[in-house]
Parts: C-alpha cells; structure tokens; sequence
C-alpha cells in the first residue's frame, strides 16, 4: 500500500514492537535510507534510534519527540504505542504517505484523528470482524469497520491498495491467530531442517495447573 519509492518511515513508539516494525519495513521498501523516531521520552526516542541504528546500519536514524516536525518528512508512518488519543494531526500528513497504525486494539483507544480516515483513500484491515471488536482508530472515530477492505484481497489483487501515487492509505493492523500459526510451522520447520530443538509430548504437561496448561496450548 506504500509507495514503492518510499524512502522516509517515521515510527511512534519506543516499546519492543516498534523497532520490529521498522525492521520489517526494511526489508519491504527497498529506498528506505531514513528512519525518524518519536516518542514522548527523548531519552527512550533515542535509545529506540540506537537500537534501530544497530539493526539497519545502512539507515540513518534520528530520534525526537515532535510530531509535527516528523510526519510532514514521511513517506510511511507507524504508530506502535499504547495511546489512548491520537498522536499527531492527520492534516500533517502530506500527499502519498502510507500509514500502518498498529497499537489501537482496544475499542475505546485510538492512535489515528478522523481526520486521517477522511483524507485516505484506501483503508484496509487485518480481519472486519477483528476490527468492529477492537479496532478504536475506527470506532472511537465513529467510523463502520465495515466500510474498509480486508488486506487479503488487497495481497491478492482483488482490492486497491493504491491506485495513485497522491493518495494517503491506511492499514489497521491487529494481527490474526492464523499469521500467528504460519509463523510458528515456520519456525517448526526451521528448527526441523537445522536439526535444532526437541519434541516435547504433549502428556508431559499434564502435571501443570489447568491454567498454566491453557496459557501455553
């Protein structure tokens, strides 16, 4: 949904998700050559940028605490945190900017002002049905989860992501169980192929509270 050419990401958030997010992004936008991290703790802001800096040494990175002097600079933003209100306004946003906004998961939180929705053009969703449950981006802003497309049928060429370079986009990320169980049969398989690990049998967690055992199934 990014467009292609995107060199600039500005990241919100200085918690464990929000350098993996820039990581990922890494190796989605192939121009990436600057990385702006704000965060309401300069010193946090920049202990993120320094993880970053050791991750993407190619990349340079810079830490701040101002939204408005960040977002206007980005060709992605993302939003990793855990605010209950938004972040920046979304008039800063400027023409052609993606934004992936992963922290809102929870009705009544939102990350994203309306104003956002209603200069994008294309608004997608991990699941509508995860999002009328926990998306407050949407919710919070008296807005129909119903009305945004799932992200597989824009993966899948059935949907627009983009259909013009000027166009802001959203993407609402929650995550799903299923990307959750691709991902381990993954690492499953790595560890198989590498010969690594070892098969623990089921019966042998029956000794564990029904609790414990619930956690972890």
């Amino acid at each position: 949904m990014a467009r292609p050419e995107s060199s600039t990401v500005c990241v919100f958030g200085t918690g464990y998700q929000a350098p993996a997010q820039v990581v990922a992004l890494a190796g989605a936008l192939p121009k990436l050559d600057t990385v702006l991290v704000v965060g309401r703790d300069a010193e946090r802001a920049e202990a993120t940028a320094r993880q970053l800096r050791g991750a993407l040494p190619g990349v340079s990175v810079q830490a701040g605490t101002s939204p408005e002097d960040a977002v206007p600079l980005a060709d992605v933003v993302v939003t990793a945190t855990g605010a209950s209100e938004p972040l920046f306004d979304g008039n800063l946003l400027r023409p052609g900017t993606h934004v992936n906004a992963v922290g809102s998961n929870a009705a009544a939180r939102r990350e994203l002002d309306a104003t956002v929705f209603r200069r994008a053009a294309h608004v997608a969703v991990d699941s509508v049905d995860v999002a009328r449950a926990e998306c407050g981006d949407l919710l919070a802003n008296g807005l129909d989860p119903a009305t945004a497309t799932p992200f597989a049928a824009v993966r899948a060429g059935r949907a627009a992501g983009r259909t013009h370079a000027d166009e802001i986009t959203v993407f609402e990320s929650h995550g799903l169980a299923l990307q959750d169980l691709v991902c381990a049969v993954r690492v499953l398989d790595a560890a198989a192929a590498a010969d690594l690990g070892a098969t623990v049998p089921s019966d042998s967690w029956t000794h564990l509270p029904a609790d414990v055992r619930g956690a972890n199934a």
